[in-house]
């Protein structure tokens, strides 16, 4: 009886835990269906980004490029998804569908977007068994969605719901688009790296060969590389490459478009490709184009909101119109490879003996921070082992300006050389309407995306006009002779200004000091107008971002960027009015409807008074005349009004020169990426010997250029000859003159004597019996 008892609790518990089972399998199936269906009204709303249309769909069939176009009508580059001329299935190889149907997805004929059998592999496989190598369990049609419509990637729950979207996509896709037409549409889109978008790309680049000339091999290897493009690519990581080529052919093998002997025999060979970086120049204006790419998609989606419509930049056939001068853009570029190539063998020179050791803390920051480090952590690798593949050379890719060049080196040591790489930018502004007329962010956008134009860093000796306009606008005479002496901030830490050349001694006129750049007397002028008067007129002239009220104010310690200095600029040639940058004048849909324009202008408020302006314009062609810019003259002759200011930060980090003729303003900034670099390797030269013969070699270019000289062409408003006398002295004294006796007689009761500051001939004049009374003093004084 006991027996049966005990037989019957334990029959009682196998029930209940049964029971419980069942509850927790049907609580989770109803939990994971509630958050699937949250997901996908998530997704199907916009929440995880766009969800096209089936209309929006078909535009994929019969797309257009969008056009940019500069001021003149010439065409600055295109945005597309895949080029017009893009192949057809029937133009491929023949290995070229079944290789990659057998890797990537070999249900393709049978689902209608996601095949939800492989999804459950990995499910079971990646999820419950914890084994990666289950694969992903996408599509060649989720692919395509996500190579049209890319992810945000924003975190994993982010991840889960753009892989819905992209589902609800593929479906679409599949419903509009035959088998065949996805497959085109995909071959023509998918990325193979090295910025290689499409097959067709694809076999040039990597096998100097059109992809109906593909063999088994060939085809194999360029399929494999779509699952990691940069570790399977065969230029850098051959071996790896050649590994996943025979995956691929084993692939072919499975699923019986070729045998085992013929995969054995394709297996053993080795890899082999014909490396061709085809001389297809991206265009003028590269960065330009990507800045203003940004832009676009903002005023398109803002645009589509208002109005119901689906217009898309890569798809719609959109006309855009620029305010870049063609002419000059060309100018400017080939002025910039040619002055940067001979700096950059500057640099190199100054750099050989430069040793890693001396770096090695920055190179391990930067190489943690790199996209290969962070790749071998997402596969599992610790991190003192992800540094040790780091150390491992292998076939790297690097920017020459002779083109590109395969190196085998070590990613730190690819990193160690990067920081040796010299960078730059140019920006050109109509300053009557703040057009952008060139623009250059960096030396090639392929290597560098990081835009140049709008990065911030200290200005230097560039930002000293603005001290110098305010101490005029604060009643200091240009003409008052400043003491070259080195003062002592004791306010501020005992800071105290250096000089460039280590002088210390005499005098300075305003002219004088701003020409030869003199820091002493620049922080004199500073404290004389006020640090927050400079720091209001910078402001309102358009130089945005915090600026400290502190005495290296006036050095050009606050960060700025390039397109902010040169607009500031405007206000010394337009009379005291700033301008405001604008470089997007309207966007046309391919029926030439408009579907943006640009406002016109604001009126500006007058920064500082037409005669401070001209006065600045004056002391500024100084600088190129017979100042730290006087090389510039070497370039462009004296036949043409030119002015501006260089600017040098500390150890040389950045060389600046902000100029003007009379129609337009130039900025350049020359410079190692990395400041911190630079702080233990100092660059060899400063702004006159970097920046300046960029912006000299430029407008020299402009010169001879019949539809650009206009540019350059008549004077820079300067004072008129009434305030002759208010600005006309030396640069330099060494001592100042002693006061003469007329000084004495007219000095009022308790003011100290004092001479004139003005050393001017003509109102030095003096006339005889103010000779005679002086001659008399001397001699009772002796």
């Amino acid at each position: 009886m006991k027996k049966l008892k005990t037989k019957v609790l334990e029959i009682k518990n196998l029930y209940s835990n049964r029971e419980w089972i069942r509850k927790i399998l049907m609580y989770g199936a109803v939990s994971f269906l509630g958050i699937f269906l949250l997901f996908q009204l998530l997704a199907r709303v916009g929440f995880f980004g766009p969800v096209p249309r089936a209309e929006e769909l078909k535009d994929l069939e019969n797309h257009n490029s969008s056009t940019v176009y500069a001021a003149g009508g010439e065409v600055l580059g295109k945005y597309f998804i895949y080029d017009r001329n893009a192949i057809t299935l029937e133009e491929l190889s023949p290995w070229v569908l079944p290789a990659l149907i057998s890797t990537e997805d070999a249900r393709f004929y049978s689902h209608r977007g996601t095949d939800y059998l492989a999804l459950g592999r990995v499910l079971v496989k990646n999820i419950i068994m914890g084994r990666r190598s289950a694969g992903g369990g996408s599509t060649i049609t989720r692919q395509l969605a996500k190579n049209l419509y890319p992810r945000q990637r924003r975190g994993m729950i982010w991840l889960v719901g753009e892989k819905v979207r992209e589902g609800i996509i593929a479906r679409r896709l599949e419903r509009v688009y035959e088998k065949d037409e996805i497959l085109t549409l995909y071959l023509n889109t998918v990325p193979f790296g090295e910025n290689v978008f499409g097959i067709a790309a694809a076999s040039q680049r990597f096998f100097s060969k059109h992809p109906s000339q593909l063999n088994i091999e060939e085809t194999a290897t360029l399929i494999g590389l779509l699952q990691a493009t940069t570790t399977f690519n065969p230029r850098i990581n051959p071996e790896a490459s050649q590994r996943r080529r025979n995956v691929v052919i084993g692939q072919l093998e499975r699923y019986g478009h070729i045998d085992e002997i013929k995969a054995d025999s394709i297996m053993a060979l080795p890899l082999e490709i014909d490396y061709n970086l085809l001389a297809h120049g991206h265009g003028p204006a590269t960065y330009f184009r990507e800045m203003l790419r940004n832009e676009l998609k903002d005023i398109i989606d803002n645009y589509n909101a208002r109005n119901g419509t689906s217009h898309n930049l890569y798809t719609g056939g959109l006309r855009i119109f620029t305010t870049i001068d063609y002419n000059l853009q060309m100018i400017a570029e080939r002025a910039y490879s040619r002055q940067m190539q001979a700096l950059q063998r500057s640099v190199d020179a100054h750099f050989a003996r430069a040793r890693p050791s001396a770096v090695q803390p920055l190179l391990n920051q930067l190489a943690r921070r790199s996209a290969r480090y962070q790749s071998l952590r997402e596969e599992g690798k610790s991190s003192n082992r992800a540094m040790e593949i780091m150390r491992e050379p292998s076939n790297i890719l690097f920017f020459d300006w002779e083109g590109e060049q395969a190196l085998e080196k070590s990613p730190i040591d690819s990193i160690f050389a990067s920081q040796k790489i010299l960078h730059g930018s140019l920006v050109s502004l109509n300053p009557s309407n703040g057009h952008i007329l060139a623009w250059i962010g960096g030396n090639n956008i392929r290597f560098f995306q990081f835009d140049q134009v709008l990065s911030r860093r200290q200005s230097g000796s560039a930002f000293k006009p603005f001290v110098y306009a305010a101490a005029i606008e604060a009643g200091v005479s240009p003409c008052e002779m400043i003491t070259n002496e080195r003062p002592v901030y004791e306010d501020y830490d005992n800071w105290s200004p250096e000089n460039h050349d280590g002088f210390y001694d005499g005098y300075f006129s305003m002219e004088g000091a701003l020409a030869r750049s003199v820091n002493t007397v620049s922080t004199r002028y500073l404290t004389m107008a006020g640090y927050h008067a400079v720091i209001q007129i910078a402001n309102a002239a358009g130089i945005r971002g915090k600026m400290p009220a502190v005495p290296s104010l006036a050095l050009g310690t606050a960060e700025t960027s390039l397109l902010d200095m040169t607009a500031a600029y405007s206000i010394f040639l337009n009379g005291g009015i700033p301008i405001r940058p604008s470089y997007l004048l309207r966007i046309e849909d391919r029926e030439g409807n408009i579907l943006y324009e640009a406002p016109n202008p604001q009126p500006q408020q007058q920064v500082i008074t037409a005669e401070t302006a001209r006065l600045m314009a004056r002391m500024l062609k100084s600088v190129v005349n017979s100042g730290t810019g006087a090389s510039i003259r070497n370039f462009v002759g004296y036949e043409y009004d030119l002015a501006g200011k260089t600017g040098t930060t500390q150890n040389n980090s950045d060389g600046w020169f902000i100029g003007f003729g009379s129609n337009i303003i130039t900025g350049v900034w020359v410079g190692l990426e990395n400041p911190a670099f630079n702080s233990v390797y100092p660059l060899p030269f400063g702004a006159s010997s970097s920046a300046v013969p960029i912006w000299a070699d430029y407008h020299a270019g402009i010169r001879l250029h019949g539809r650009t000289r206009r540019y350059i062409a008549g004077n820079i408003p300067v004072p008129d000859p009434e305030f002759y006398d208010f600005y006309s002295c030396p640069m330099f004294v060494e001592e100042l003159p002693q006061p003469t006796i007329l000084d004495r007689i007219f000095a009022q009761p308790g003011e100290p004597v004092v001479a004139p500051v003005q050393q001017n001939q003509e109102a030095n004049r003096k006339s005889k019996i103010q000779q005679m009374i002086e001659n008399a003093f001397r001699r009772r004084q002796n």
